[in-house]
């Protein structure tokens, strides 16, 4: 057999080189490049209380609760699929946090908002955990878990966050 006869097991060999899973944070760019296209807004962090209706409205299918605390008020959107997503309002009408659990990556553009320009710089600069991404840039906080079928990803903004309201109520 020569070099340039194909056998079955060359065309595994080739196929399996051929698939390597990207890294995650390429995988982070082309979805929140593609889901700008096709993905629902959600309300950005920032953003008036009032852009959270447009989340409910574009999500098919999906339940919404509202929870009041003492300093702020919880939306939890649940989409058919199972994704959650929780932005977290102060009585001032501000979206101070969001949340989001779910097997595909939100659209982030429209979730981190106007800190989604930032949130490009950090990740142009290579990291070495493919998995794993914590940002912590002045008022401007995100942290991104990819599991085995989920992302896992918090966002808030520290000087938005009411007086008493602390990270761990943020889940």
């Amino acid at each position: 057999m020569t070099q340039c006869e194909p056998t079955h097991n060359n065309r595994l060999r080739l196929q399996s080189r051929s698939l390597r899973p990207l890294n995650w944070l390429g995988v982070v760019m082309l979805s929140a490049l593609s889901m700008t296209l096709i993905s629902p807004a959600w309300a950005g962090l920032g953003e008036q209380q009032s852009s959270i209706a447009r989340d409910q409205a574009t999500i098919r299918g999906a339940t919404v609760q509202v929870t009041q605390h003492a300093h702020y008020a919880l939306h939890a959107v649940s989409s058919p699929t199972g994704a959650q997503l929780h932005e977290y309002v102060a009585h001032s009408g501000m979206v101070f946090a969001t949340t989001w659990s779910g097997r595909s990556l939100p659209n982030l553009k429209n979730i981190l908002g106007a800190h989604y320009a930032r949130y490009q710089q950090v990740i142009a600069v290579p990291h070495t955990n493919h998995h794993v991404l914590n940002i912590t840039d002045g008022d401007f906080v995100v942290s991104m878990r990819k599991t085995q079928r989920e992302f896992h990803i918090a966002a808030y903004v520290p000087t938005l966050m009411p007086q008493g309201t602390t990270v761990a109520d943020l889940h």
